[in-house]
């Protein structure tokens, strides 16, 4: 009786890993926005077939680049030669078109979704 009541205090106590402080860079870590990312039309193809991934980002360009490094397909087809976003492509984030919204550097929160779309041209 005596060494089940022991071994019950003992799985109570909090792991020594548990216990130990933090780095610096594992608080960096925590504080990084998970975005959501929405890939639209052909370029969720691109992607395996996902239309949708979170990524760890603080802003949109860091958000594609995360979502070009999982996805290698997708680079050449989001960014051309000089790692410059594409002009067929329409990226939105908080309601708006990133072009008139801070660009790249916009900032993302965490449980923001990022949205890339194809550019629609054509008509007669």
């Amino acid at each position: 009786m005596a060494s089940r009541i022991a071994s019950r205090r003992r799985s109570r106590r909090t792991p020594r890993s548990a216990s130990r402080r933090a780095s610096a860079s594992e608080i960096r870590l925590a504080r990084v926005p998970r975005v959501n990312v929405r890939l639209h039309g052909v370029f969720s193809d691109f992607a395996g077939g996902a239309r949708s991934t979170t990524v760890d980002a603080s802003t949109v360009g860091t958000a594609i680049d995360a979502l070009a490094q999982r996805f290698p397909s997708l680079r050449e087809r989001l960014r051309d030669e000089h790692g410059r976003l594409r002009e067929h492509i329409g990226v939105f984030a908080r309601g708006e078109e990133i072009q008139h919204a801070g660009g790249e550097s916009q900032a993302v929160a965490d449980g923001d979704t990022v949205h890339i779309v194809p550019a629609m041209s054509g008509g007669g």
